[in-house]
Order: C-alpha cells, then structure tokens, then sequence
C-alpha cells in the first residue's frame, strides 16, 4: 500500500484522501436552514463550479494518487535486472476474480480481463519492482456521465505518470473493477525471444478482510404501493415493469456504492405490491405527498411483519418534510427513520424504514443515501468529523437544490473511512449508539 506494507486484501478506492482541503472550491450554496456554507473539496477533485468539481487526472498527478484504498505491486526478482547500470523495467499481468475462491478455470474465472501493467527498477541493480499506484472500483455506474466530461470508475482513462491517458484494458490501465465476491490476481511473466508470456508465480488477494470476516449483508424488503388514483399508473412507480425496474434500480446503485464499505445489499423476495393503509379511512396517499403523520401510519400497518435485521423500504407518490413551508426542502426524495436516529419522533421498537420517492429526475442514489443514515445512525455526517454540515456523498446528483450537499462535495462516489467503520459496526440489545443493528455477516 501507500506506507509500503505488504497487504492481505484490498479495499475497492475512495477517489480521493479522507480530507477535506482548506481551499474553498467555488462559491458558496444555502444549508436546508439558510446558511451558507464554504464550498470546498476532498483530495482528489480539482477546480470547482456550481454544477461539480473535476476529477483529478493529469500526467504528473492523478485522483489515484490521493486514495488511501490505492495499493502497488511490487517484484523482486534479481533474474529480471538485466542491466546493472541502468533501472530495467518488467511486465506483469493484472485481473480481478469473480470469486476468489475459484481459481482455476481459464479467462472465465476474471471479473476484469487480465491487463499487462509494466514495473520499473527503483534503483539500478537492485531487482525490485515497482508499478504505479492502482485502484479498485466496482463495475461502470450505467449513467450517461458524458456531461461531466468523463466516464465513470473502471472505464474512467487514468493518466499514467509521464505519459498520456490508458484507455480500459490497455497496457498500464489503473483501474479495475472488482465485486464483494472476488480478489486481485496478479501474475509475473517473462517475454521470451519467440515473445511467448510464461508465468513465473501467481498470486491472489481479496477484496475485503476475509480473517476475520469484514464483509456484511444487509437485507431489504421493498414494497411499493398501489395508486388508488392511478395518477401515476397502476403503482406510484408507474406500470409493474417500471416499478420492478426502479426498485432494482435503486438496488443495484446502493450495491455500487456500499460495496466500499465491503457491504451487500439483498433484496429479500419479491418486490411487495400493496395497497397503501388508510389514515381517517382514507388512502394516505390522497395528497402528493406523505408526510411523518401518514409515516407513521405505514410503520403502524407494517410492523408486525417486520425484522429488526431487515430494512424496510416502501415507495411512495411523494414526500412532505415536517414543516411543508421551508424555502430550500418543500419536498425531499427519501427519508430514514429508526428507533435510534437523532432527531426523527418515530417510535418504531428496534426497526428501520426507510421512505423513498424517486419523482426529481429520478435520481438513483436516494436509496444509497438513506442506507448511509440507517448504518451509521448519524442524521448528517461529514469525513471531517462534523456531523451536522455534510451527509452521505453519493454520485450522481442531479436536482441544484435538493442534493446540493453531494453538489458542493463534488463527491464522484465516497464514504471516509471512519464512515466505513461506523456503518459496520453492529449494536446490540436496546442501547443507542454509532452503527445498526441491521447487517448480518457475510
């Protein structure tokens, strides 16, 4: 890794250091209350405007280089200095495998193909070997990113040092992407005259510590309600097809993410197509927006089959804040709500729901938002250590308003560290506290 340990699994990168710069980045945006803040940007994003910050990735320096997940490979091997007098290079072969247990089986063991990453002498005459830092990142977000200029993770054309942008899978590519499931495959070879690859040694990594177990699952059951109005379609989410693809959606971005915090999600089921309760012996979805009285109604109606170890995710029509009259929040996309959090009235023993709307652009990250709050039980977090001025940051966002938090990060897709640790840690009996009772091992 970046201290020179030799490591016994790596973790899928951050895009960027656990630090906020002291520089402000750009100009200022209002808080839910009103109050500017100071925009400003993690290590690894660059220049900065009112729509995102840019992406680090030049050829003396790239976001690569400022991700404490980034790791090196290095060789020794005293039969590849071929010249004393100056440093020679070698060339090794980097994959990811779909299951690190599995590794045998050709090409059909690898997640990402096996790529040739070159390593250079440190010194001349010394036999080591050095690549350039390298990073892990599950598969391609399926957003259009072309509008900020750039593909996104595996796919994204990382600068290597001195030399121009490597194209995915070409010569000296530095990201690859990787599951929960998998590990890191690297193996040394040796051009012979006739240009023949012979494997020298191989050697495979995980992803996640696996002694002792680091990885979680956290499971979910989604339900989508009826319209009773049909305003929408037959569900809130539009026809079955829409609703199946929209909740799956959600899933798999909120899989895209977590897994950084070596976290699963698993939807458990079938999605749940049902009507939604009555409240006065009206549908409490008779307004555009549910709001925390018609809330609590659905965890009334919901919770004698819920789990404390699932989370419970219900699609509405929309969703009201507290206060329908704010200036910056007159309706949200998601809301969390758990017997610990700070701040929300809801008495819900030890079960966790979680309350989506997906009309804004539907966004794909609100669930992948909302999953941060039900992990940590922090109302708003930030990598700085404040906890009242940053949340959960998630790409993409698209609204100016309503994720401005995630705008003024300039966050591609980030959890901190501490973060990381926080969501894993699992309480237990009746006590509040930083974490959840909700993730199961792996």
């Amino acid at each position: 890794n970046a201290d020179g340990d030799i490591l016994d699994h790596i973790d899928i990168g951050h895009w960027g250091e656990d630090e906020l710069t002291d520089e402000s980045c750009g100009t200022t945006m209002p808080t839910s209350s009103g109050s500017p803040i100071p925009k400003k940007h993690i290590n690894g994003f660059g220049d900065c405007n009112d729509t995102t910050c840019v992406v680090i990735n030049t050829e003396t320096e790239t976001f690569i280089d400022y991700d404490n997940d980034r790791f090196y490979i290095h060789l020794e091997h005293k039969g590849l200095n071929f010249n004393p007098d100056v440093k020679d290079n070698t060339t090794i072969e980097i994959a990811t495998l779909k299951d690190f247990t599995i590794t045998v089986g050709g090409d059909s063991i690898y997640y990402d193909d096996l790529t040739q990453i070159q390593l250079f002498e440190t010194e001349n005459n010394s036999g080591v070997f050095l690549s350039s830092s390298l990073l892990l990142t599950t598969a391609d977000m399926p957003d259009d990113l072309s509008f900020l200029g750039y593909a996104s993770d595996d796919a994204l054309a990382v600068f290597h040092p001195g030399g121009e942008p490597v194209a995915d899978d070409d010569v000296n590519d530095r990201t690859h992407k990787v599951t929960l499931k998998g590990g890191v495959a690297i193996q040394d070879i040796n051009f012979g005259g006739d240009g023949a690859a012979e494997p020298l040694c191989k050697n495979y990594i995980p992803v996640c510590n696996r002694e002792p177990e680091e990885r979680k699952i956290l499971n979910v059951k989604a339900y989508v309600f009826n319209d009773p109005f049909e305003i929408n379609g037959p569900t809130v989410l539009g026809t079955l097809e829409e609703a199946t693809e929209k909740v799956e959606t959600q899933i798999e971005q909120a899989n895209l993410l977590w897994a950084q915090a070596c976290i699963e999600i698993r939807l458990l089921g079938s999605i749940g197509l049902v009507d939604a309760p009555l409240k006065d012996s009206e549908s409490i979805l008779d307004n555009e927006r549910v709001g925390s009285d018609e809330q609590q109604t659905i965890i009334d109606s919901f919770i004698i089959n819920s789990d404390i170890e699932v989370l419970q995710l219900f699609f509405v029509n929309g969703l009201s804040t507290v206060s329908d009259d704010t200036e910056f929040e007159p309706q949200y996309n998601a809301g969390g709500i758990t017997a610990q959090s700070n701040g929300i009235s809801h008495e819900v023993d030890l079960n966790t729901f979680v309350f989506i709307t997906i009309k804004q652009g539907d966004s794909r990250r609100n669930f992948a938002h909302e999953v941060g709050h039900a992990l940590d039980n922090i109302f708003e977090a930030g990598c700085d250590g404040d906890q009242t001025t940053k949340i959960h940051l998630f790409y993409p966002s698209v609204s100016p308003i309503q994720n401005y938090f995630e705008r003024y990060e300039g966050s591609l897709r980030r959890i901190c560290k501490e973060q990381e640790q926080i969501s894993r840690t699992v309480i237990t009996g009746s006590g509040s506290g930083l974490g959840n009772r909700l993730l199961q091992t792996y």
